[in-house]
C-alpha cells in the first residue's frame, strides 16, 4: 500500500466521521423529518417515478453496452448518469408537488445546505478536471461534476418553488 492509498483512505474515512458528526447534530437540533399523509403519497408517487426512470435508464445503458458500447461515454459513468436523472426525478417532482421537505423542515436552511454540498463537488470535479475523459470518453472521474450538477438542480428547484410560494403569500 502506497501513500496515495493511505492518505485517500484516511480521508475517505475523516470524511465519514465528519458527515455522521453533522448528520448526528442535526438530527437532534432539527428533529426527525416527518410528512403528513398527503406528503407520503406524493413521495411513494415519486419513488415511483425515479424507480421506472432509472429502470429506463438502465435498459438504455445495457442495450448500448450490448452494442458498440457509447462512443463518448464510460459504461459505468452512464449507469451513474442514468442514477443521477432518477434522483433528479424524484426530488423535482416532489419539490413542484410540495412532497420534498418535511412538515417541520426550514426549506432554505435544507437548500443552504444542498447548495453547498453541490460547490463542493464542483469544486472538487474541477479540480481533477484532468480525470473528466480517459481514452476519449467520459470517466468515473468526472462523477463528482455529475453529482453537483444534480445537486444543484434540486436546489435550483427548490429555490424555484419557495420564490413562486413567497409570491402566492403576497
Amino acid at each position: 500500500m502506497n501513500a496515495y492509498n493511505i492518505g485517500f483512505a484516511v480521508g475517505i474515512l475523516i470524511g465519514l466521521i465528519l458527515v455522521a458528526v453533522i448528520f448526528a447534530v442535526k438530527k437532534k437540533k432539527r428533529g426527525k423529518g416527518e410528512y403528513d399523509e398527503r406528503q407520503e403519497l406524493i413521495r411513494c408517487r415519486g419513488y415511483k417515478l425515479a424507480y421506472f426512470t432509472l429502470m429506463i435508464g438502465t435498459a438504455f445503458v445495457l442495450c448500448f453496452k450490448a452494442g458498440d458500447g457509447f462512443k463518448y461515454v464510460d459504461t459505468d459513468t452512464a449507469f451513474v448518469i442514468s442514477i443521477m436523472i432518477s434522483i433528479v426525478v424524484f426530488a423535482v417532482y416532489c419539490i413542484i408537488k410540495d412532497g420534498y421537505f418535511g412538515v417541520f423542515e426550514k426549506p432554505k436552511s435544507v437548500l443552504v445546505e444542498l447548495f453547498i454540498i453541490g460547490v463542493a463537488n464542483l469544486v472538487i470535479g474541477l479540480v481533477n478536471k484532468e480525470k473528466w475523459f480517459v481514452d476519449g470518453k467520459l470517466s468515473m472521474g468526472s462523477t463528482n461534476i455529475i453529482c453537483a450538477v444534480t445537486i444543484l438542480i434540486v436546489t435550483l428547484a427548490g429555490m424555484i418553488k419557495l420564490l413562486l410560494v413567497k409570491r402566492e403569500d403576497e
